[in-house]
């Protein structure tokens, strides 16, 4: 499967998951250009368990990672939501809330700007846009509103988001990458909960590719430890 990219200095929006830990190799291996990666933690609970991963990542690769430290957006964010707050995410909000999806976006495009990237880009992938119908259109908004607010033009990519989850992960396959180093959990425990809307996604793309899944899972024992905590 092609990747093709121009060779601009390049900020990818890494969240640790699947699709933006794909992205980053990719790019890594066709950029001459300047990469960096940035991490923005508005107070998910997987937080921790994500920059953790983040940071491997990039030190495996020799990327930068910027990480964006403002936990206490997530009382904002969950001013939208309901108990216990699941759907805080790094993305922002759930299907109810889709302005949330381009809140990050716009924020690591201006920290771009201000750094003088050129493009930023997005893991989104076409599953999203059923999730958020408008979620292209909120990709396209987002470079006018960074324009507005710094004066820079900054293009907004999102190669992924008319591609099927299993073409992006058959494109890591393709690559070479190690996916159990990437993180999809909603929650931040030692390991993925199995559970979560986003742990059952994971483990249906490798289901459909008929791939052994290399995620490290709770045990049903321990899941259940931690609902009773809940």
């Amino acid at each position: 499967m092609k990747f093709i990219v121009e060779d601009k200095d390049t900020l990818v929006m890494l969240s640790a998951g699947m699709e933006s830990t794909i992205m980053l190799h990719a790019l890594k291996k066709r950029l001459t250009s300047r990469l960096g990666a940035i991490f923005i933690n508005v107070g998910q609970y997987s937080a921790e368990r994500q920059l953790s991963y983040a940071k491997k990542v990039c030190n495996e690769l020799g990327v930068p990672l910027e990480y964006i430290d403002i936990p206490n957006l997530r009382n904002l964010l969950i001013a939208y939501s309901e108990p216990p707050y699941e759907t805080v995410t790094e993305g922002g909000l759930d299907e109810r809330i889709p302005r949330g999806s381009c809140m990050i976006q716009t924020m690591c495009g201006i920290h771009a700007a201000y750094h003088k990237y050129e493009y930023v880009y997005y893991g989104g992938t076409k599953s999203d846009i059923s999730r958020v119908p408008n979620l292209p259109l909120l990709v396209s908004t987002v470079e006018t509103v960074i324009r507005l607010n710094t004066g820079i033009q900054i293009s907004v990519k999102a190669p992924f988001i008319e591609m099927e989850d299993d073409d992006v992960l058959q494109l890591g396959l393709d690559e070479g990458i190690n996916l159990s180093e990437s993180w999809s959990c909603t929650w931040g425990n030692l390991y993925h909960c199995g559970e979560c809307e986003r742990c059952q996604k994971r483990k249906s793309v490798f289901a459909r590719l008929g791939l052994a899944d290399p995620t490290r899972y709770m045990k049903e024992r321990e899941i259940s430890k931690l609902e009773a905590l809940l």
